[in-house]
């Protein structure tokens, strides 16, 4: 009966010892995994995004030059241009003859011009993070099921300035490939908020990068799905790309109106 329960016993104990035991090596794993994303200095792809609350799916194509030259085109269901020339963000819906400009060094709540232009592909979110977050591995899942995960729990070395930026997080990174595949947040007090999930790696010339960011709230359901297609990365993208010059008898409004709280799904910076 002691032998049936030691053997019984014994992958729970090797759990617990593996959780505890985070190597050097472990702790590498997430800059490393970030080095791909800062590799990237120019892309061009198309988008598939759906949004669960209006029960929508929009289509865009965007094209983007570091650090901040940035267009992207929505298609459908409305046709719209967010445009960045280095100088501002254009937002222009042709339909209602409307342009939105705001220059990249406003400050509308939490809806920056730097974030606006991070939001417009799944990976510019992560480039640069560890510029703001300490890190470090606190321990590795899935010991029994086979594909093992290092966790990071990372830390703003500055309390952040407005609720878009998380206080904290975990990464969740595999350790066999190196891939960053669960991003959770939590608030001041530690309280679980959105999580992200990234997954359909795609490797393109030596860089691997997410087709896929599905963005939950706290209880797990689906926010927002983002899929990414045709991807072209580090080509050249002509500079008339990033240029919007608004129709004579455009209206054109400086600045955007104060928004309410972010969505406690999108992640960090």
């Amino acid at each position: 009966m002691l032998r049936r329960f030691s053997k019984l016993l014994t992958p729970f104990l090797s759990c617990l010892f593996v959780l505890g035991c985070v190597s050097k090596k472990h702790a590498s794993l997430l800059p490393q995994a970030l080095d791909g994303f800062n590799e990237v200095k120019s892309y061009e792809m198309d988008h598939s995004i759906y949004i669960a609350m209006a029960g929508t799916e929009c289509l865009a194509h965007s094209q983007y030059r570091a650090p901040n030259l940035a267009r992207t085109e929505f298609t459908y269901p409305l046709s719209m241009s967010v445009v960045s020339d280095g100088k501002a963000i254009w937002g222009a819906i042709p339909d209602y003859n409307t342009c939105i400009r705001m220059p990249l060094d406003s400050e509308v709540g939490w809806l920056t011009p730097e974030r606006i232009l991070k939001l417009q592909s799944p990976h510019l979110l992560l480039v640069g993070l560890l510029e703001s977050y300490d890190y470090k591995a606190v321990g590795v899942r899935g010991i029994l099921c086979g594909k093992q995960k290092v966790v990071f729990k990372l830390t703003r070395k500055a309390p952040p300035e407005n609720p878009f930026q998380a206080p904290r997080a975990k990464v969740w990174i595999e350790k066999d490939t190196g891939l960053i595949t669960r991003i959770q947040n939590y608030d001041r007090r530690g309280e679980r908020k959105g999580r992200t999930r990234l997954g359909k790696y795609v490797e393109i010339d030596g860089i691997w990068l997410p087709r896929e960011m599905r963005m939950e709230d706290r209880k797990g359901d689906l926010q927002a799905l983002i899929q990414a297609s045709n991807i072209v990365l580090n080509e050249p993208v002509p500079n008339e790309a990033f240029v919007y010059v608004p129709p004579d008898d455009m209206i054109v409004l400086d600045q955007l109106p104060e928004f309410g709280p972010p969505p406690e799904v999108l992640f960090l910076e």
